[in-house]
């Protein structure tokens, strides 16, 4: 009857221990995989809608590199991806140059859309045409509370990329760009990203 109680005992404490670490457990596999599982997310939307998706994107420039995480052409707009993989939460400002997250980061916008402005002179898109998106991706145990962002600036967790960007994609009063100039631009820039690695 001893035995039975202290082996009873033993299986609901390690059951306990279990339940108290779980959480701490889940997050540091959400921070292993984190950068794999948003190129998962992309690479489903690049298949379910036959759009493409570049990855680790690193462009020489002239003096500059143009850097993305991820870039993907949609039929009406081109998302241009940092990921940001954090403990607690984000918050500021999209005009700040800094947030905070427990410490001071940079802002992942302004190099975002520094790399955008580059992007479109390379592609020789105008800027002001707005087929671009910045998008900072964050994990999803991440809280988020960033304010004044533009129009063309999202801030959204790896969970909800996805249907984010399909509800861009479904804008009526934008048309689509041209799949043949893209194609080209594409693939210029994948061999691009080859020749520099």
């Amino acid at each position: 009857m001893k035995t039975e109680f202290i082996i009873a005992l033993v299986v609901f404490s390690l059951i306990l221990l279990l339940f108290l670490f779980v959480p701490s457990i889940k997050r540091l596999i959400e921070f292993k995989y984190y950068k794999k599982n948003t190129g998962k997310v992309l690479y489903k939307y690049a298949s379910d809608y036959d759009v493409f998706l570049l990855n680790d994107v690193n462009i020489p420039y002239g003096d500059e590199i143009i850097r993305f995480d991820h870039i993907l052409f949609g039929n009406k707009f081109i998302y241009c991806i940092k990921d940001e993989c954090h403990r607690i939460g984000l918050e500021g400002s999209a005009e700040d140059l800094k947030w905070f997250s427990y410490d001071y980061i940079s802002n992942p916008f302004k190099e975002n859309n520094l790399n955008i402005i580059l992007l479109s002179n390379f592609m020789k898109i105008n800027i002001k045409d707005k087929f671009f998106y910045s998008i900072v991706c964050v994990n999803d145990s991440c809280l988020t509370s960033i304010e004044k962002c533009k129009d063309d600036e999202i801030v959204c967790n790896t969970s909800s990329l996805y249907k984010r960007i399909k509800e861009l994609e479904q804008n009526n009063s934008v048309s689509n760009i041209n799949q043949e100039r893209l194609e080209t631009v594409v693939k210029m820039l994948y061999e691009r990203i080859q020749t520099s690695k």
